[in-house]
């Protein structure tokens, strides 16, 4: 850490470089904190598909129906998103995007993140990490509204 007395600048200079760098020691610390539960979400889902594969429980696998559209009719936000990782686990990338478009979406802003992160510990600190932008966050929660809205369209539609 670099000493402030060493810096030639007026106080609202150094206010200004402390602010940065806990800013900048706070993003580091969200990007690890992410990183952690992204790997911990794979490993729980790989366990759960071992899980299902050695049990042959596989009806679960089936899903369960939506309660929202059991109740009322109406598609929720996140209907499809069960098939939609299905089809991306079969490889067909097209079926998943039709089914619900934000998975394959954050399965590869995943994949990005997970490679990037990895280069980033590895190199120890070498290699820029992927920084976290909160128009990710939205585009996710656009992808699950369009989703909402075109397939209750559709379905008033006939």
């Amino acid at each position: 850490m670099r000493k402030l007395s060493s810096c030639k600048c007026n106080s609202f200079g150094k206010v200004r470089m402390i602010m940065d760098h806990k800013n900048k020691d706070h993003a580091e610390r969200t990007e690890d904190v992410l990183f952690c539960i992204i790997v911990a979400g794979i490993i729980i889902f790989v366990g759960g598909l071992g899980i299902l594969h050695v049990l042959d429980l596989e009806w679960i696998a089936q899903g369960a129906p939506c309660f929202i559209y059991s109740l009322t009719g109406w598609y929720c936000p996140g209907c499809g998103g069960t098939r939609a990782v299905k089809a991306l686990l079969c490889g067909r990338l097209f079926d998943s995007i039709c089914y619900h478009p934000a998975v394959p979406y954050l399965a590869v802003w995943t994949i990005i993140f997970l490679c990037w992160q990895s280069l980033h510990y590895l190199s120890k600190g070498r290699i820029r990490g992927f920084k976290y932008r909160s128009w990710h966050l939205w585009a996710t929660v656009l992808l699950f509204f369009l989703n909402f809205i075109i397939k209750n369209a559709a379905q008033l539609m006939g």
